[in-house]
């Protein structure tokens, strides 16, 4: 049909305008099916420009609050996500408008359940490393991630790539980088699995804990403290190690 992606554009734009300043309007969208139709015509448009104005929507109806994000969850937007992620013609402003969407996605209290994040984890799994020179990817990455291990910490042991990915961000001179890669050092090392500490003392974790402590961001230097405090707090052997590293 002529014109159909300026009018889905149009669409859209006044959707997420309305869900960005309205509760009311996400709750009445919602159930008028709202994300259905955007499943069914907004994210699998041939337009990148109407799919990314999905991912503006989807991520303010999910910010909105913990019921609106589990609609969201319910109906298999993370599905919808991941092939967006997996799909090699997708456009950067895509990505990073889905990434955002992300942070959105695992927030709120209570927490997803245990199996949505682990499909959330699988989709930063696939992200971060796609898009290593897009600094803000990288930092939606992170949040997610942190969020994603403050409940389920465990679920990292099957990603240990992403353990890499966080070590890796907390040496950045960028602290939007360094002070959510910490957070999510700080959740993995204080998860009840010995092994989560074990993982991290073979990547040489003291050395590298050594940018953060020298930050000249309190917060940063006071949220490290507590991530290595959790490892002297494991078994005497971690302790040891720790201190003779």
């Amino acid at each position: 049909i002529p014109g159909i992606h300026a009018l889905q554009l149009d669409v859209l734009w006044v959707l997420t305008n309305v869900t960005a300043h309205s509760s009311d309007a996400v709750v009445r969208l919602l159930e008028m099916g709202v994300i259905s139709a955007m499943l069914q015509y907004g994210v699998t448009s041939s337009s990148q420009t109407c799919i990314e104005q999905c991912m503006w929507l989807l991520g303010n109806i999910a910010g909105d609050c913990a019921e609106a994000r589990d609609a969201c969850l319910s109906q298999g937007v993370l599905a919808s996500l991941n092939g967006i992620v997996a799909n090699p013609d997708t456009e950067a402003m895509v990505i990073a408008t889905l990434s955002s969407a992300l942070e959105n996605l695992a927030g709120h209290k209570p927490v997803p359940g245990k199996s949505e994040m682990d499909f959330l984890l699988g989709i930063v799994s696939r992200l971060a490393p796609a898009w290593k020179q897009d600094t803000n990817v990288q930092r939606r990455c992170l949040v997610t991630l942190s969020l994603i291990l403050e409940p389920y910490d465990e679920l990292l042991l099957d990603h240990l790539e992403l353990v890499d990915f966080f070590l890796a961000h907390m040496q950045s001179s960028d602290h939007s980088l360094m002070q959510p890669a910490v957070r999510c050092f700080g959740s993995f090392a204080a998860g009840t699995n010995d092994r989560n500490v074990e993982v991290l003392l073979a990547r040489n974790v003291l050395q590298l804990s050594v940018a953060p402590l020298m930050s000249l961001d309190p917060n940063i230097r006071k949220e490290m403290c507590w991530a290595l405090s959790n490892i002297t707090a494991g078994t005497p052997t971690q302790a040891l190690t720790l201190i003779q590293s």
